[in-house]
């Protein structure tokens, strides 16, 4: 008598063919890539003054993709006006659209130092980014926006959180 239930073998072996089909690396190899931030932070929060925030990031080729969402890896450090710190590694993924357009993604863990501003709970602080890039004419520069949501998803003895709205600008490499 053969196992039912969603998890039984045939059904998961289908499951992962569906997603073997699905998922590919990427059809065209692009570079690398070093962004360029500067922005405004803790925008949002009501009790702490917003201040001007720095970021330097490096994204690696895309090295896995699921039809046009393509996923590599990541490293960035933020340094805010106030001398909060944050340093990490992840995961960035990226999504072309229209005309040039591109859908930028990350989601990273790392160190965060405090400052004089935002004390988010935690030495661990995770950041989550969303933004919008397009080519500079047809040279290496990508120019875009970005923002981000820092916090330590509640493993901290509190977990304000924190939003950075970016203005980016990017050189593949």
């Amino acid at each position: 008598m053969a196992r039912q239930g969603p998890l039984a073998p045939r059904s998961a072996g289908r499951a992962l063919l569906a997603l073997c089909l699905f998922a590919s690396v990427p059809e065209r190899a692009s570079s690398g890539e070093a962004i360029f931030s500067i922005g405004y932070n803790g925008i949002l929060d009501s009790e702490e003054e917003a201040g001007v925030a720095l970021g330097l990031g490096v994204h690696s080729r895309p090295v896995w993709a699921i039809r046009r969402l393509a996923f590599g890896f990541g490293g960035a450090l933020t340094i805010d006006a106030d001398g909060d710190a944050w340093a990490g590694l992840g995961i960035d993924a990226y999504y072309p659209f229209g005309a040039d357009f591109r859908l930028d993604l990350g989601v990273m863990a790392g160190g965060y130092s405090l400052g004089d501003g935002h004390d988010l709970g935690s030495e661990l602080e995770f950041r989550s980014r969303i933004g919008v890039s397009r080519p500079i004419a047809d040279g290496p520069w990508r120019a875009g926006f970005a923002v981000e949501h820092m916090s330590n998803a509640g493993i901290g003895d509190t977990n304000p959180g924190v939003e950075t709205f970016f203005l980016t600008l990017g050189r593949t490499f």
